[in-house]
């Protein structure tokens, strides 16, 4: 079990906040915790979320998270592949870290770092962000943008800044500039791509034509072309079981686009890896 709190601060806080702005901010909240916690525990994991404490002068917004022990066995592989990085609090905040070197504009390159699963984020400064590439993935596929812009709605009001706390560790500050990059940043010019492992929990295989299949991801459902014909042959032939529930390790192409007012996400499974239950 873990504590997170979102912590704003600002005099001007002390006048309120808007209800609409609050949900906003809570929505995008839960978004942001039940991603990371799935990721890091799998599809199967109990996240109990509580709003403790809003307050007049400052707004704290105060969770529980709580992991059920069937979902630990997920754990040791996410660490592996998320490279230490073990609690919803982390992964959060290397999210935000993402958004603010950004400064709210596509990467103007990325690139993987050689003997290693990392990569090399250039923003349009020409400053370099290194972080491990699939966390970099679930941040594309997932679209953390969308929840960060929500989470920014505070500083509408003024707020000077956003702490994450864990566990009473401070896990970093946020302030009301850096806040001003949580947004979606893929535009009609530039489609943001990425590649990496990820786990996906079965929701329904599509064997005929050529459909999508859904998964869960994180505490979303997407879905995904099957680009991966021998897996997708073996499942045809009954060799290998792919049914509801089942968890596998993927490599997972995810494609995000701007086409008019709307941004467009599609994903597309290059190979199966394997089985994990």
């Amino acid at each position: 079990m873990s504590t997170l709190i979102f912590e704003y601060e600002g005099n001007a806080l002390a006048r309120g906040i808007e209800a609409s702005e609050l949900r906003q901010v809570i929505d995008g909240y839960n978004r942001l915790v039940m991603d990371a916690a799935h990721l890091l525990n799998g599809d199967k994991a109990g996240v109990s979320f509580r709003i403790k404490t809003i307050k007049s002068n400052s707004l704290d917004i105060e969770t529980v998270v709580e992991i059920a022990a069937s979902a630990q066995a997920t754990l040791p592989l996410a660490l592996q592949m998320f490279d230490g990085i073990k609690t919803t609090g982390e992964m959060i905040k290397t999210w935000l870290d993402i958004q603010k070197h950004l400064r709210g504009e596509s990467p103007r390159s990325v690139q993987s770092v050689r003997d290693g699963n990392a990569v090399k984020i250039e923003n349009n400064n020409g400053q370099i962000l290194i972080v491990n590439g699939n966390v970099y993935g679930a941040f594309n596929t997932l679209d953390v943008g969308q929840s960060a812009q929500k989470i920014a709605a505070p500083f509408k009001r003024q707020a000077e800044n956003l702490t994450i706390k864990e566990d009473r560790r401070i896990l970093g500050t946020f302030t009301a500039d850096d806040a001003a990059a949580f947004k979606r940043f893929a535009s009609s010019a530039y489609a943001l791509e990425t590649k990496g492992e990820v786990l996906l929990t079965v929701k329904s295989p599509i064997l005929e034509g050529d459909g999508l299949w859904r998964f869960r991801y994180g505490s979303s459902t997407i879905v995904a072309r099957m680009n991966d014909n021998d897996f997708k042959q073996q499942v045809e032939n009954g060799n290998q079981t792919f049914r509801h529930g089942d968890i596998f390790r993927v490599e997972l192409h995810s494609r995000q686009e701007k086409v008019g007012r709307r941004v467009k996400t599609s994903h597309a499974i290059l190979k199966v890896i394997g089985k994990i239950s």
